[in-house]
């Protein structure tokens, strides 16, 4: 009885551990791009961040996303900017051959230089 059991609940077990971890990166496919907010006429703030996302049918990247970015090479840019739920994500980066390239991704907590931030945005695919 305890063999059925086995051959029944880790088929059950493994299916949804592997639900789980493939739907962590689901947005991940879109195309991340920084929006420059410091030269922006009144716009500062992680809701004016939104906004701006919004009004280029785009929406603010999460720290994954952005993550699997540059993980990815398909985002190379070194800033800092607003992320989604309100975190500031900063990109790290090296000198990679002779160029300055963003190897990595840190969190924070919004800071009071929240004006001086960038906004991360994600368009996601077919937009």
């Amino acid at each position: 009885m305890l063999d059925r059991c086995n051959k029944t609940l880790l088929p059950l077990f493994f299916g949804c551990l592997a639900c789980l971890v493939g739907t962590s990166v689901v947005n991940a496919d879109g195309r991340v791009f920084v929006l420059d907010l410091r030269n922006s006429s009144g716009l500062q703030g992680f809701r004016d961040a939104e906004g701006a996302c919004a009004a280029r049918h785009a929406r603010l990247a999460s720290a994954e996303e952005l993550h699997h970015a540059v993980e990815e090479c398909f985002f190379s840019p070194c800033t800092r900017g607003w992320l989604y739920g309100g975190t500031v994500g900063m990109t790290v980066c090296n000198v990679v051959g002779s160029a300055l390239k963003a190897v990595d991704v840190r969190t924070e907590n919004a800071t009071e230089d929240s004006e001086n931030l960038d906004a991360f945005c994600i368009k996601d695919r077919g937009q």
